[in-house]
């Protein structure tokens, strides 16, 4: 199991620790909710609208651990209206209009073979 000190070496956040949390940046404060989250070695992780707002390299960092997190067997949900970054990062798609599923793909490599991307995909999904 990590400790929190090991948490805040992977995401680059050790040589923040004698700041307050109120003076991070958007990344920072993000990167720290994800540690207290992973501490607890959840089975599944629940994120919504996580990833916008982060710098490249915040963005590149979480991207790594939760690639890694998945790996390890554990699955993450992500609600994004950033259809690029879900593309690149998700391997399963629901779309979801005005709180109702619409529809639902078992893997993002059968909506690119048929669609350009998934934003084609949303579009055509949502306009029916």
């Amino acid at each position: 199991m990590r400790t929190i000190l090991e948490l805040m070496k992977v995401f680059e956040m050790d040589k923040y620790k004698n700041i307050t949390i109120s003076e991070y940046s958007l990344g920072m404060k993000k990167k720290t909710q994800l540690m207290c989250s992973l501490i607890l070695k959840p089975k599944l992780l629940l994120m919504d609208e996580y990833i916008s707002g982060l710098d490249p390299i915040s963005l590149a960092v979480i991207k790594k651990i939760l690639i890694e997190y998945a790996n390890k067997g554990n699955a993450i949900i992500l609600s994004t209206h950033m259809l690029d970054a879900a593309e690149r990062f998700c391997n399963r798609a629901i779309i979801i209009d005005d709180g109702e599923i619409i529809a639902k793909e078992e893997n993002l490599s059968s909506i690119k073979m048929k669609y350009n991307s998934l934003e084609e995909y949303f579009i055509s999904t949502t306009l029916k």
